[in-house]
């Protein structure tokens, strides 16, 4: 709902392959409101197909069957040629001492990057948990970022560090 919020009426979306991202989608298809989404993520492309309202157009290439997604140069030919207004990427995991965020698989690190590089506004979307985890390809610092969306609020010296590196982190609202 922190990463709905941020997001204006007639936005281009990019949606990357990420757990957090499809539940983004699941929000955004319940919506009135008219976007363009970009994916390359294939459970949120079947997922919002169904929002006659959202314009969706996929970023296909070589297949990752294990990340649900697409990835490879056809995919970053694709991304480089875009100009979205906001983007949200995953992360393994996000060490904001070292101003590092990571993933797994270099080639989805590469297509994360590139979205953040043309992306307007760009946050990474990682659970709490993630905060002190981490994989082994670092594909941007933090400080590239717009923002952080996570839950719950992460402890005084992540919070302090971040707002260090000019990054805002951003929690959902509790009613």
């Amino acid at each position: 709902q922190a990463a709905v919020s941020l997001i204006r009426d007639k936005d281009m979306v990019f949606l990357d392959v990420s757990t957090s991202n499809l539940a983004i989608a699941e929000l955004l298809m319940k919506s009135d409101r008219d976007l363009t989404v970009v994916t390359n993520m294939v459970d949120v492309l079947g997922v919002l197909a169904r929002n006659p309202r959202i314009e969706l157009i996929f970023a296909g290439g070589q297949i990752n069957r294990g990340r649900d997604g697409f990835w490879g140069g056809m995919t970053q030919e694709f991304i480089r040629r875009l100009k979205p207004d906001i983007a949200f990427v995953g992360a393994v995991g996000v060490d904001v001492k070292e101003n590092s965020v990571s993933t797994y698989d270099i080639e989805d690190g590469i297509n994360k990057a590139a979205i953040i590089r043309v992306s307007k506004r760009a946050y990474v979307v990682a659970e709490a948990r993630k905060l002190s985890s981490d994989g082994n390809y670092n594909y941007v610092t933090l400080d590239t970022l717009s923002g952080l969306i996570t839950d719950p609020r992460p402890a005084p010296d992540i919070c302090q560090a971040a707002e260090d590196y000019g990054v805002d982190i951003i929690l959902p609202q509790i009613d």
